[in-house]
């Protein structure tokens, strides 16, 4: 049994509401930088005991994952660019290829579910993250579109995301984990927004056989932002192998 102290009184917990701080957003950035280094191809028993990312998706599948995302695709064509929403069907079949995409590549520990909710910030302004149920073993590129996708507006990313990719590849070695370029993070990490996309199409729209999660302008808050990212970046193109 695990006894914490009632954090509430001092801590302010994240929404989709919340503003970061670039110094927060960075606060982010390098903790993830810190979990993903620490657990890299770890060799300790306990890591082959968590389940492989693939393996959670493929749980999803099973009770339909698929036609949850399709239904939350078009559900949320208000917040979607438009040249986008277009290429609809080729969201799906990108997603399958980013899901197999990351089950090819190094693993280490990614909590997998990183969105601007599932984060506090302390009395003295700095980060934590909460709600750990969906750890796994998996590429931290999961893990790094996530928080670039949904912690903060459009704007800020445009301005902020480029620093934050370069800060992350230098926090990722400094703490002992690969030296990886800020092209290859780019390219993985685009990637793996089709993932992330995914846990929040299916929020929107799930089946008679899940809760109902988040609330509508939550799941479109986000949709909107992982989708321009999306946009911005191209991620369609990067399926190209």
């Amino acid at each position: 049994m695990v006894i914490l102290n009632d954090m509430g009184q001092e801590t302010t917990f994240c929404n989709y509401k919340t503003g970061l701080t670039k110094a927060q957003f960075a606060e982010q950035i390098q903790m993830l930088a810190k979990l993903h280094s620490q657990y890299y191809q770890s060799q300790h028993p306990d890591f082959e005991r968590l389940l492989i990312y693939k393996d959670r998706i493929s749980n999803l599948i099973e009770v339909g994952l698929e036609t949850m995302c399709v239904n939350g695709f078009r559900a949320a064509k208000s917040v979607i660019p438009p040249r986008l929403f277009a290429r609809q069907n080729e969201i799906w079949p990108c997603t399958l290829k980013s899901v197999e995409r990351n089950a090819a590549l190094p693993a280490t520990v990614v909590h997998g579910d990183v969105h601007l909710g599932n984060w506090y910030i302390t009395p003295y302004g700095h980060m934590g993250l909460t709600d750990w149920q969906t750890v796994a073993r998996g590429h931290w590129s999961r893990d790094i579109a996530y928080v670039l996708g949904t912690a903060v507006s459009a704007e800020k990313r445009r301005q902020w995301e480029h620093e934050m990719i370069e800060m992350y590849v230098s926090e990722l070695r400094k703490h002992g984990g690969p030296s990886v370029s800020v092209e290859e993070a780019w390219l993985e990490l685009r990637r793996q927004s089709l993932g992330v996309l995914a846990y929040w199409t299916l929020t929107l729209t799930p089946s008679e056989n899940l809760p109902d999660m988040q609330t509508e302008e939550a799941c479109l808050c986000f949709i909107g932002r992982i989708c321009t990212m999306m946009d911005d970046h191209e991620v369609l193109g990067a399926f190209d192998f």
